[in-house]
Parts: C-alpha cells; sequence; structure tokens
C-alpha cells in the first residue's frame, strides 16, 4: 500500500464503509453514535478476544483515531472481501467533492467503517434497555463455526491499544 496521508485515509475509509454499508441488510438495527461503536468494539474483543480494553480508549483522540483508521485501511486490504475495494481506492483515492460529507471527524468515519466491516463478517444485535446498550455476536454470515467470530475478534484487537 502506498503511503496516504490522513485526509486521503479518512476519504479511503468514508467511502469504504459507504460501500460495504450497500451490501449489509436492510433493517437491520446498527450502532447509532461513536460511543456505541467504541463498546461494540470493546465488547467483541472482551468477549470473543481475551481482552478488556476501555471503550473510551478506542480511538478517544486524534493521534489514536489516526492509527486505528491507518490499521483499519491495513486490515480492510488483507481481507479478501475488501481487498479489491480497499486497493483500488488507495490507488486512486476519493476526491473531496466525490463524498457526501465533507466535513467527517476521524473517529466516527474509522469506528463507522470498522464496525461495518465487523456486520459483514458477523450479525450483530444491538439491544438498548434500561439507558443501556449491549450487543450479541451470532454466526449469521458465511461462517463455519464459532471459530470465525474468535478469529475477527483477534483481528480487531490487534488494531485496538
Amino acid at each position: 500500500m502506498g503511503e496516504l496521508d490522513e485526509r486521503s485515509i479518512l476519504l479511503v475509509l468514508q467511502e469504504m464503509g459507504a460501500q460495504m454499508r450497500e451490501d449489509l441488510p436492510v433493517g437491520e438495527e446498527t450502532v447509532r453514535t461513536e460511543d456505541e461503536a467504541r463498546l461494540l468494539l470493546a465488547q467483541l474483543v472482551r468477549e470473543h478476544g481475551g481482552r478488556d480494553i476501555d471503550p473510551a480508549a478506542i480511538a478517544g483522540n486524534e493521534p489514536d483515531a489516526e492509527v486505528l483508521a491507518q490499521r483499519s485501511l491495513g486490515l480492510f486490504a488483507a481481507d479478501p472481501a475488501t481487498a479489491p475495494l480497499a486497493q483500488a481506492l488507495v490507488q486512486d483515492p476519493p476526491q473531496d467533492e466525490q463524498l457526501v460529507v465533507e466535513t467527517a471527524i476521524l473517529a466516527a468515519v474509522v469506528l463507522g467503517s470498522l464496525v461495518t466491516w465487523l456486520q459483514t463478517k458477523v450479525h450483530i444485535k444491538v439491544k438498548r434497555a434500561g439507558g443501556k446498550t449491549s450487543f450479541e455476536f451470532s454466526l449469521d454470515k458465511d461462517a463455519a463455526d464459532a471459530e470465525t467470530v474468535k478469529a475477527v475478534a483477534q483481528q480487531v484487537a490487534k488494531l485496538l491499544p
């Protein structure tokens, strides 16, 4: 992968997220906020990756969000399902005028693209009750067994602080 500046990485991740969302089933409840995205990632890694991560530490500041953005793009480029799109976008990054949202926040974009990528791997059920949000992970996707969720969780754990 070539060297991209922060803005180009942001644009690539934003476009990847938009294109991956097109392939998701319509009508599924999903993550609504950055905080929910952080909770989802922390819960996934805690339950299936064997690590306890403070959700607030996930892309909690701009330098951490930049690192997560770079690592996420590397993950997308290595995943056979998303590699062709990632590589094409890295070779020819989108221009600002090609995207609907021109002033995106890095953490929101990287968290959104990472959650969308996860949704292409495992089914995520969002539960909201009593002011709390939790998630269930299941294998509705092209998965043979529970080891797939564990493998995905371990991939995500490698991205996080």
